[in-house]
């Protein structure tokens, strides 16, 4: 599926988050990779978090980072430059930073690292995150939820749904 390149290869269908910064290894990138998202919003799958964003877990480090065999976060900036070089993304276009709890609202003192505000402020767009957990199945449907441990292993806990925050630029 596009070649496994990328970089250099787009799907002309939509079938799948725009950009993809899961480990080739993990469920969730094969699962990301059925996504189906909004035609005027721009997606990014990837493991998160509120202040380090988004976190690249092997696909892209290759190409951008040195060899790594842990997550490295993505600068907010790179991210953008990313985004604006894709050949889907259209100038002002609603991005959703698919990453687990990106979009959780940090308490005052400091709102000023909240990466997907950071985001929306470089591209001056409008830009969505999960404030829980983002849970891709294998159908390519996400769901919005907290976690519980059961016998060591992580599940979705559907008694406690989130949801995506918006983040608009500031003027």
């Amino acid at each position: 599926y596009v070649g496994q390149n990328p970089i250099n290869f787009v799907d002309p269908l939509g079938l799948k988050a725009d950009l993809n910064f899961f480990g080739i290894q993990e469920p969730q990138y094969w699962r990301a990779m059925k996504y189906n998202e909004q035609k005027d919003w721009f997606s990014v799958a990837g493991h998160g978090n509120a202040i380090g964003g988004i976190y690249d877990k092997g696909l892209y480090s290759s190409y951008f980072f040195k060899k790594n065999v842990t997550m490295v976060s993505v600068p907010v900036e790179k991210l953008a430059q990313y985004i604006k070089a894709h050949p889907r993304y259209k100038q002002g276009m609603g991005v959703d930073l698919l990453g687990c709890e990106i979009g959780v609202i940090l308490h005052k003192e400091e709102q000023h690292k909240q990466y997907a505000q950071k985001l929306s402020n470089i591209l001056n767009a409008t830009v969505r995150a999960p404030n829980k957990f983002i849970w891709y199945h294998a159908d390519g449907k996400t769901s919005i939820n907290s976690s519980y441990m059961l016998n060591g292993k992580e599940l979705l806990n559907e008694k406690d749904p989130g949801k995506l925050n918006v983040f608009y630029p500031n003027k």
